[in-house]
C-alpha cells in the first residue's frame, strides 16, 4: 500500500498520471482495491469520479470546541487491518481521546463476529477510544452510541433513521421494510485506574460497490441512495465524509460526556424515538434457543424488555440478539 499512496492521493487530487508515471500492475492494483481508474485517449490515467479521501485537518474544521478538545488525535489510515483492532493493540495510555479511521479494511469486524465488508473510499470506518470512570456501567453505552448517530444523520437531513437493539442504525422504507445503514462494535480495553477504556467502532455505509454488495448477506441501505430534506431552511451542505464523520462526533462527544458523569438513565426516555420494533413481535435468540414476545422497549440500564408468553423479561445485549417476526422488517440474520 505504501508505494500506491502517492499515486492514490494524486488521483484522488484530480490529477491525471503519465503512463510513464503509472505502471499497468499498479493500476491493476489500484482497480482491485476499488478504485475506477480509467485510462484516457491522451495515454494518462485518472479516476472516473472524484474522490474525497478522509483527512484529520478537515475532520478538525468542522469539529465544535467540545469535541475538538475530547479527540486528542485523529489518524487517516489508506488502509488498515481494523481501526478496531488498530485502538486495542495500543497501550491504553494512547487509546483515550484518539480518534482512527481508514479508508479501507482487510479484517473489518461487526458485532458477533461477523465480517464488515470495507471497500477502499466508499463508507465511513472509524473507531473512537474513551474512558469510562469507574462506577459508571457500560451496557449501555451502545444505545448511545446509537442515538447520536441517529441524531446527527437526522440533523444533516436524513429523516427516515431509526434503530434496532441494541446497536443497528437503520434506514426506514415507506413500505415498512429497514435496510441497515451502520453498525457499532463495541470492546473493551485493559481498566487504568479502576476506569474502563473503551472502543467504539462505527461502520457507517455511505455508498457501495457492486463487488462488495455481493459479498452482504443482509438487506442493508447507504446514504447516496437517500435524499436528505432540509432542516428548517437550512440549505443541505454539499456532501462530504469528512464533514459527516465530524457531524458524528460533534453529537456523540456531548452524549459520551454525559453519559460518563451520569450513566445511560438521562437516556433511556429517548430511546423509544428511534427503536423501530417496539411493540412488534419479535424472535429472541439466545445461544441456541429462540423465543417469540413483544418488543416493550428497554429499562433503564438499556436492557431489551420482552412479554413472553404473559411475562416480562429483560435482556443484555451480551446474550441475545432479536430479529422481526415479519420477515420484511429483518435487517439481520441470527
Amino acid at each position: 500500500m505504501s508505494e500506491l499512496e502517492p499515486l492514490i492521493r494524486a488521483l484522488a487530487s484530480g490529477e491525471s498520471l503519465r503512463n510513464t508515471e503509472i505502471a499497468s500492475a499498479q493500476v491493476d492494483e489500484l482497480q482491485d482495491l476499488g478504485l475506477d481508474v480509467v485510462a484516457h485517449t491522451d495515454g494518462h490515467y485518472g479516476l472516473s469520479a472524484p474522490l474525497e479521501l478522509l483527512a484529520a485537518a478537515s475532520i478538525r474544521n468542522h469539529l465544535t470546541a467540545e469535541a475538538n478538545k475530547a479527540i486528542g488525535d485523529v489518524e487517516c489510515h489508506l488502509q488498515i487491518d481494523s481501526t478496531n483492532t488498530r485502538l486495542m493493540t495500543m497501550p491504553a495510555s494512547l487509546v483515550e481521546g484518539r480518534l482512527c479511521l481508514a479508508e479501507s479494511q482487510t479484517a473489518g469486524r461487526g458485532r458477533r463476529g461477523r465480517s464488515w465488508q470495507s471497500p477502499f473510499g466508499q463508507n465511513i470506518y472509524m473507531s473512537l477510544g474513551w474512558r469510562v470512570p469507574k462506577g459508571i456501567a457500560i451496557p449501555g453505552i451502545s444505545l448511545v452510541v446509537g442515538m447520536a448517530i441517529a441524531n446527527a444523520l437526522r440533523t444533516l437531513g436524513y429523516r427516515h433513521i431509526g434503530l434496532k437493539w441494541p446497536n443497528d442504525v437503520l434506514v426506514s422504507s415507506e413500505s415498512g421494510s429497514n435496510g441497515k445503514l451502520a453498525g457499532i462494535l463495541l470492546e473493551m480495553g485493559p481498566p487504568v485506574g479502576g476506569d474502563h477504556i473503551i472502543v467504539i467502532g462505527v461502520g457507517l455505509n455511505v455508498e457501495m460497490s457492486e463487488s462488495a454488495s455481493t459479498l452482504i448477506d443482509q438487506p442493508y441501505a447507504t446514504l447516496k441512495e437517500l435524499t436528505p430534506e432540509a432542516v428548517a431552511g437550512t440549505p443541505l451542505p454539499e456532501f462530504s465524509r469528512n464533514l459527516l464523520t465530524a457531524a458524528i462526533m460533534n453529537t456523540l462527544i456531548p452524549d459520551l460526556v454525559r453519559y460518563s458523569s451520569q450513566g445511560f438513565a438521562p437516556f433511556a426516555p429517548l430511546w423509544a424515538g428511534f427503536d423501530l420494533y417496539i411493540d412488534r413481535q419479535i424472535f429472541v435468540r439466545i445461544a441456541d434457543q429462540q423465543t417469540t414476545g413483544i418488543h416493550r422497549g428497554i429499562d433503564q440500564e438499556g436492557q431489551l424488555i420482552v412479554d413472553i408468553d404473559g411475562l416480562r423479561r429483560t435482556f443484555n445485549a451480551g446474550e441475545v440478539s432479536l430479529r422481526a417476526a415479519d420477515p420484511a422488517l429483518n435487517t439481520s440474520r441470527l
